[in-house]
């Protein structure tokens, strides 16, 4: 079946293929039907589209193909052979022979969001300059020079911890490593935070990301929700979202998501475990997630509406919104970003 997309605005498109009961051969080991499938892409748009591809028997999963990357203006054809459990094959299967497969499709491009981030060279050039400092941080034995009035508009925070103090006073910060300070610094005064974009994944890519780089952007992300800089969060938080998640910490990002009010996250560690269920159970963060009996209910419940009513349902108001259009529409109206997904349909109820 051919389908042509232009924009996708509900998370997962799904598709119906009806299997003629000549396309089953019985299972080697008995335990159901083999069947054979080849599915052809075309990608004609200009851009890469990252996709994630399911095959279900309404509400068995048969496959799980997970971040394919169509290139651009190129065409691809692969082939798989998966097994329909016997009681599947024998409960769908109607009077012709015949079994319905449905083929859940996301797309990941046009899901994803990142908060606007600007460069103020007024900003730069006092980052870049010490002669008009009137306070210090003392972080890991290395002192960091700052502006009170640029702290005073951009972290009150940290602002109240020196407005009172002299020049000459570095006022300690334990806990924070000078690294992840010099990062949260940068985005106090509005300059590029490589340290993260170097972790991101380019537009045309996706990159290895290993466990010490997943801890820097976590503890990036910590700290700035400790210190109230929400641009800095929700970057670090669509970096862990859309280029760090793996089967291995989807389970360890969704407890860390949901302890930190990360909306964006919370969305798309779900959405991984829907899709990739059977891996992420095996990993070392799922037994943690496994003693969060709160979390495994709000898990099991998205997981039941994706697979048997988000496909076909449209949802009304918007409590059926994902997190990615909610985010969009609150940074349209210049509305707070940052917090739970039930905060975020709140502000958005809140628009005229």
């Amino acid at each position: 079946k051919r389908m042509s997309v232009s924009r996708i605005k509900e998370p997962i498109e799904t598709l119906q293929v009806v299997l003629e009961d000549g396309a089953f051969v019985e299972s080697t080991d008995g335990d159901g039907s083999d069947v054979a499938w080849w599915i052809g892409f075309i990608n004609t748009s200009d851009n890469d589209i990252h996709a994630r591809i399911a095959l279900r028997c309404h509400d068995v999963f048969l496959i799980d193909i997970l971040r394919n990357i169509y290139e651009p203006r190129s065409d691809s054809n692969e082939d798989y052979t998966f097994q329909i459990p016997e009681e599947a094959d024998k409960k769908y299967r109607d009077s012709d022979g015949q079994l319905t497969i449905q083929i859940d499709i996301q797309y990941l491009q046009e899901a994803s969001w990142k908060p606007t981030v600007h460069s103020h060279p007024v900003l730069t050039h006092l980052y870049n300059s010490s002669d008009t400092t009137d306070a210090t941080f003392l972080v890991e034995g290395e002192k960091f020079k700052v502006h009170k009035c640029v702290l005073e508009a951009t972290c009150p925070t940290l602002f109240d911890l020196v407005k009172n103090q002299p020049a000459e006073v570095a006022t300690p910060l334990p806990g924070v490593e000078k690294e992840i300070f010099n990062v949260l610094l940068k985005s106090m005064y509005c300059v590029d935070t490589h340290e993260l974009q170097k972790v991101s994944a380019s537009d045309s890519e996706l990159v290895e990301i290993n466990e010490a780089e997943m801890e820097t952007v976590k503890s990036i992300l910590s700290h700035a929700n400790k210190f109230g800089l929400v641009k800095l969060k929700l970057l670090a938080e669509s970096i862990l979202a859309y280029d760090i998640i793996d089967s291995e910490s989807a389970a360890e990002l969704l407890l860390f998501a949901d302890s930190h009010s990360c909306a964006l996250l919370k969305e798309e560690a779900m959405n991984y475990i829907d899709f990739q269920a059977q891996a992420v159970i095996k990993s070392s963060g799922w037994s943690k997630l496994n003693q969060s009996s709160s979390l495994l209910t709000e898990l099991f419940e998205f997981m039941h509406g994706y697979c048997k009513e988000q496909c076909n349902k449209v949802n009304e108001g918007y409590e059926g919104w994902s997190v990615v259009t909610l985010l969009k529409k609150l940074e349209e109206y210049n509305l707070e970003l940052d917090g739970s997904r039930e905060q975020l349909i709140s502000r958005c109820k809140e628009v005229p």
